[in-house]
């Protein structure tokens, strides 16, 4: 069972917004005849999103902060974000690390990963923008809000580059956080 059955068997409601393209990897039909109240993907909120990238996760991020209010509760709200997958999606005013370099050239590894670290700042900075959102709301002082990941990403650590090949800390180590407000745990 995944999620959404463990929910609707504990009458709770649960959404699913993501950035990724759905068609990638045919993973929307892991959500098929799942009960979700509500399932918004990277084509529904930019047309133009691609096979690969998906949308950008700052406008998944602003779209929920702005598509919350009158579900119903009590609900899990699952936010998935793709763009710190390969290829890395970066914005041009975003890149605080440097040298940064989209190539795989084994010479250029640092700039590699300094490219994947400027993907990871857009990120944190588009979920900064949506836990001020959630906070802003009337739901913000009992909403709990959980960051977790799938994987970690290598970068020649060991040899290997990407994920999914190895149980090294590069890949298995993962940031895991809780924002709660007073009272709510």
């Amino acid at each position: 069972p995944l999620l959404w059955e463990y929910l609707a068997a504990a009458h709770l409601h649960g959404t699913y917004f993501t950035s990724q393209n759905l068609l990638f990897g045919n993973s929307g039909t892991w959500l098929e005849g799942l009960p979700i109240d509500r399932r918004t993907s990277a084509t529904e909120i930019d047309p133009n999103s691609s096979y690969e990238t998906g949308a950008d996760d700052g406008i998944l991020l602003d779209y929920v902060a702005t598509h919350l209010d009158g579900l119903a509760e009590p609900r899990v709200d699952v936010v998935h974000m793709s763009n710190t997958h390969f290829p890395y999606l970066v914005h041009d005013d975003a890149k605080p690390f440097a040298p940064s370099a989209f190539t795989k050239d084994p010479d250029e590894n640092a700039a590699f990963f300094n490219h994947y670290r400027n993907a990871v700042f857009l990120q944190d900075r588009a979920i900064g923008h949506l836990i001020r959102a959630v906070r802003e709301t009337p739901a913000g002082e009992r909403t709990v809000i959980v960051f977790t990941s799938d994987h970690g990403e290598a970068f020649r650590e060991h040899g290997q580059i990407g994920h999914t090949l190895s149980v090294y800390d590069e890949e298995i180590h993962v940031p895991f956080w809780i924002d709660a407000p007073p009272g709510t745990l």
